[in-house]
């Protein structure tokens, strides 16, 4: 186990905690991919947990694959077999829906196909064309983004139909018209968008008792990787998946554990439906969770954090904290106030010339 030698004291508790839910904030630059995948290696080594009893997710297949081969060279093996399904929110369930998608008794059966955002927009295009419709009436690109929208917050056509977003005028009516039009067509194909991946992962667990409670028993430990870009599907996923881990756990049963990674102060995706309450309100949906703080930044110069210390200071509903460095302090910072964002590139890109 020396590898734990690698940690500071709030990644090694970080790590050694497994008796409940926790919460790790994490600054940025302050190493929080580490304490994921250290976390993996020790609950291998260490505790001697079935790799088959983890579950790791993250939000990309690059961010994923490196995650797997920081674990692997921690664990010093090379095989896969040795290793925890690691890989993002949408490869899960699709793996899910592969095995069990008869089961909604929606008409899919598991050699369904996954729509693309091309595949996407081809559909949508097709569906206004069998309507007659002139895309400058209702682009495409915004009518897909509007239906990936509701369906990130897990809401179908017929959850829309007293929505004034979506009936209030005739072209919001019209835009509501062509998502179930959308939905039928792509059930005559046997296809999911990559929103239904997770939309009906989470019906099937919902709907189906028995094989909630068999990947409940199955993955034990469930580690979450930037954790401030989930949206309410996938809290919803964690929720199906391992809610009731505290009562077990209190209740004298197997070690469950579930622990999520994420900053709040990144949070960048809320356009595509990301939920930063998520973060804020994680005690309320997972009682009795610790949290950790990372604030040792590994990165930046003391100027550098001085300065976005006292920027992210004016956001009053965020947890506090505080980042430092025992990096030098490092030239002044310089500003430009461009006017446009052409003239802003521009000075960028010379900049890094």
């Amino acid at each position: 186990m020396s590898y734990l030698n690698d940690l500071n004291p709030a990644q090694r508790a970080a790590v050694l905690y497994t008796d409940g839910p926790l919460l790790v904030l994490a600054g940025a630059g302050s190493g929080k991919t580490r304490v994921i995948t250290y976390k993996i290696a020790y609950v291998l080594d260490r505790l001697g947990a079935d790799p088959a009893h983890i579950l790791a997710v993250t939000f990309t297949n690059k961010a994923a694959e490196e995650m797997r081969q920081r674990v692997a060279r921690l664990l010093g093996t090379d095989s896969s077999r040795a290793l925890p399904w690691i890989g993002t929110f949408h490869g899960f369930c699709a793996r899910l829906l592969r095995h069990h998608i008869e089961s909604l008794g929606q008409g899919y059966t598991s050699g369904f196909s996954i729509y693309d955002e091309d595949d996407q927009l081809r559909l949508i295009h097709t569906c206004l064309r069998e309507r007659g419709l002139d895309e400058r009436i209702l682009h495409p690109r915004a009518l897909q983004a509007r239906i990936s929208r509701a369906k990130s917050r897990g809401l179908a056509p017929a959850d829309l139909r007293d929505d004034p977003e979506w009936t209030l005028t005739p072209e919001r009516a019209l835009a509501l018209s062509l998502f179930e039009q959308y939905e039928q067509r792509l059930r005559a194909a046997n296809a999911l968008d990559f929103d239904d991946l997770l939309l009906k992962a989470v019906a099937l667990l919902r709907q189906e008792q028995r094989l909630r409670a068999r990947y409940r028993e199955q993955f034990r430990f469930i580690l979450v990787d930037e954790y401030q870009d989930t949206n309410r599907l996938q809290l919803e996923l964690l929720l199906l998946l391992a809610a009731d881990e505290a009562a077990r756990a209190t209740a004298g049963e197997r070690k469950r554990h579930l622990c999520v990674v994420g900053d709040p102060d990144q949070s960048i995706y809320r356009w595509r439906g990301a939920d930063l309450h998520n973060v804020l309100e994680f005690e309320r949906y997972f009682p009795n969770a610790r949290i950790v703080t990372l604030e040792r930044n590994y990165r930046s110069t003391k100027t550098i954090l001085a300065v976005a210390n006292a920027v992210i200071r004016h956001n009053t509903k965020r947890p506090e904290k505080v980042l430092w460095t025992e990096n030098e302090e490092g030239p002044p910072l310089g500003y430009y106030a461009a006017e446009t964002a052409e003239e802003e590139a521009e000075f960028v890109v010379e900049q890094i010339r």
